[in-house]
């Protein structure tokens, strides 16, 4: 399982995205044998089953990072992935080809990838707003806001939000390390929220943290 990048965020988390080159049986034997394997069992197709496998071992490995250990990553009632017996907030996205996580020990966090397609144009305004899509005049553009706005969506890590209404993301105006900006508008105070984007190969992820207080 090729390391392909890692990124440490604020001495309170990292990212880790890696290439999917094992097939299904070398990636079960890497799991910890506690993993729960009751969602897997629903997947038949082999790409499916292997990114699950892929991005659960990756999480794994990178929670060792923080020296914890844990044996089960599961999902609560939202669909949202958590490990049992351990602190650390968690996120996961996967294409075909890439998995990616992002652990944080204090903070709520989300992060999502995507392949830049042709297909998003056609449905992108599914997700953005008439205001955002005069912002993503390439394939590119809309590609990182797709990915934001889920970014944001896993970080509320509940359900029923409409992604066009709930969620405004543009990019930033100032000179800033992040490349987005995000407010989350289901809640009330509205919330702010930086994200970050970064390109790899062919595919984009992004991902997202709370603005503080002076951003």
């Amino acid at each position: 399982m090729p390391l392909f990048y890692t990124k440490p965020i604020d001495k309170q988390g990292i990212i880790g995205l890696w290439n999917i080159t094992e097939n299904t049986e070398e990636l079960f034997e890497q799991l910890p044998t506690s993993q729960d394997m009751t969602e897997f069992e629903h997947f038949s197709h082999p790409t499916r089953q292997k990114t699950w496998l892929a991005s659960r071992l990756l999480a794994f490995k990178t929670a060792h990072q923080f020296r914890e250990f844990p044996k089960n990553l599961i999902k609560n009632q939202y669909n949202q992935p958590y490990f049992v017996n351990s602190s650390l907030n968690i996120s996961i996205s996967h294409t075909a080809t890439k998995a990616v996580v992002f652990l944080h020990k204090t903070q709520k966090i989300g992060i999502d990838i995507e392949t830049i397609h042709p297909k998003l144009r056609k449905i992108a305004h599914r997700v953005l707003s008439f205001s955002e899509l005069e912002q993503t005049d390439s394939l590119k553009k809309i590609t990182q806001f797709w990915c934001a706005k889920e970014a944001i969506y896993k970080w509320y890590a509940q359900k029923e939000v409409n992604f066009r209404e709930d969620i405004q993301i543009s990019y930033t105006s100032e000179d800033t390390p992040y490349d987005l900006v995000g407010y989350f508008k289901k809640v009330n105070p509205i919330v702010k929220l930086q994200l970050y984007s970064k390109q790899i190969d062919n595919q984009i992820f992004v991902y997202c943290l709370k603005a503080s207080e002076n951003a």
